[in-house]
């Protein structure tokens, strides 16, 4: 499968979502027991 520049930029941008949004909280969320779904899928958009 060939990837369009509109792939690659999704990927890029859902890349830094993560290591931006996600990882720098997850060992708070871990240690709460607490995943905010949708403050993470309102940021995202969706």
């Amino acid at each position: 499968m060939q990837f369009t520049d509109e792939h690659k930029a999704l990927a890029s941008n859902v890349k830094n979502f993560a290591q931006n949004e996600i990882k720098p909280f997850v060992e708070d969320w871990e240690k709460n027991g607490h995943f905010p779904a949708h403050d993470l899928f309102k940021k995202m958009g969706i």
